[in-house]
């Protein structure tokens, strides 16, 4: 089955080799023909979000900061602007490192109750 795929893969890119036409066309085909074999072989994973953190407040801070960069400049502007950049900044900012003081604290609960399971495993053998 190995032999298969790697066999198929190899003819593609024979077939890309033969039919040569400029080296924009020939790299297009390649990068294709990779990606089609390596989604074909192991599958698409959609890209999972890593910011649980990451809520309405923080969306709300950095569109608002958005609005003010989008503004005619101005020194008042660019110093509102500013201004939005930090608060927005921080919010994020703090949101993260909860949620990661969060996540800190379950780790040790969960490393305190296998000690624990260990300990009692240890002490019946």
């Amino acid at each position: 089955m190995e032999s298969d795929k790697r066999e198929a893969f190899q003819n593609k890119i024979k077939e890309i080799n033969d039919n040569r036409a400029s080296k924009e066309v020939i790299w297009v085909d390649f990068k294709t023909a990779i990606i089609t074999e390596a989604e074909r072989t192991l599958g698409y994973q959609e890209k999972q979000d890593n910011r649980e953190w990451f809520d309405e407040e923080c969306r709300e801070s950095i569109n608002l900061k958005n609005k003010k960069y989008m503004e005619r400049p101005t020194r008042a502007r660019n110093e509102a602007y500013n201004e939005g950049r930090r608060k927005a900044g921080k919010i994020c900012r703090k949101k993260k490192q909860a949620f990661l003081n969060e996540q800190l604290v379950q780790m040790e609960e969960d490393l305190k109750i296998t000690k624990q399971k260990m300990s009692l495993v240890e002490s019946n053998i």
